[in-house]
């Protein structure tokens, strides 16, 4: 009978005490590893409630020295009663509130600096303010200067143009009128005409855009500007290039080397260090033009996904380009 209750040498009674101290010893682990992780939480709830606890007495000191009361919808933020009392106010959302502050408190430091009273520049930071708004660029005086010597160019060359018409039609009526055939008069006449006709509209440019820039080097009857390329910037340091002039300026586009040298790269996908060089050129040739310095245009288009990335490339195209930037 004895021989029955035994297995390997080993009793049932030794095999099931063994059981049990097994299943008491896991037990007795799993209550150490349960009771370790109730004192951490116990721990981080501890620190928690004593930075809550720092937060109330800095904005019950705050309440103690006159400044605002604490606003029951965010009782951390020692600023936000203000925010929502301004935002009441003014009738505008906290957040616009805490810009407004933000940004008077900047402009505050720059008109301590100014020897002019606050009432007298008020409505030049309102009107400065409405044109940074509307994403113009607002001119400095050099810039402004810059400006009115091109007008002064412009006008300057138009009068010329004006007084050379005027002697060839006077020559028309003079004795030597054999001297210059008829031919060569309307050649003559129809070229003034359209340099006049372009000094115009660069100038009536100009007056428009005075203190922003170099006018466009290619300007259209109506007085808009005419684009040169269509540019796609791409990942990886790439860029597609495609042909943006119009046919009235397939000459001028064709008597320049570097957009000659950019033909057969159009519609290809190349590193953009392939086209720099090129661009370098164009814009050698844009500064050297008479009777004033100009700028050619481009159509952009970014394809870069990573903000930072697209920013960077677009301005390696604006270094040498004026552009217009168009949805993908």
């Amino acid at each position: 009978m004895g021989q029955q209750n035994e297995v390997f040498n080993i009793s049932l009674t030794e095999l099931a005490f063994t059981l049990v101290l097994l299943l008491v010893m896991l037990l007795g682990t799993r209550l150490f590893m349960a009771n370790q992780e109730a004192q951490e939480q116990q721990r981080v709830i501890v620190e928690q409630k004593k930075q809550i606890n720092d937060q109330k007495l800095f904005i019950e000191k705050l309440t103690e020295l006159g400044y605002c009361k604490p606003d029951p919808e965010d009782p951390i933020s020692p600023m936000m009663p203000c925010n929502k009392c301004l935002s009441v106010v003014a009738n505008i959302t906290k957040k616009q509130a805490a810009n407004a502050i933000s940004l008077g408190t900047e402009l505050m430091k720059v008109l301590e600096e100014s020897k002019e009273e606050f009432s007298d520049i008020s409505k030049k930071l309102l009107d400065a303010a409405s044109i940074v708004a509307q994403g113009k660029n607002i001119a400095s005086k050099e810039e402004l200067t810059e400006a009115e010597e091109k007008l002064s160019i412009s006008e300057k060359a138009l009068l010329e143009a004006q007084t050379e018409l005027k002697n060839i039609k006077l020559a028309l009526n003079e004795d030597n009128q054999e001297k210059i055939t008829l031919a060569q008069c309307k050649s003559e006449n129809s070229h003034l005409q359209e340099q006049v006709k372009l000094v115009d509209i660069r100038n009536k440019y100009l007056a428009k855009k005075a203190g922003f820039g170099y006018p466009p080097c290619w300007i259209s009857s109506a007085g808009k500007p005419q684009y040169i390329f269509g540019v796609d910037l791409l990942p990886d340091d790439k860029v597609v290039i495609n042909k943006a002039w119009p046919n009235d300026r397939e000459a001028e586009a064709e008597g320049m080397e570097p957009v000659q040298n950019v033909k057969p790269l159009l519609g290809k996908t190349i590193p953009i260090n392939n086209f720099l060089p090129y661009a370098e050129e164009i814009l050698r040739i844009s500064n050297n033009t008479k009777p004033s310095a100009c700028r050619h245009y481009v159509k952009l288009r970014n394809h870069i996904p990573d903000r930072a990335t697209g920013d960077k490339q677009r301005l390696r195209i604006e270094a040498y380009f004026y552009k217009l930037e168009l949805p993908n």
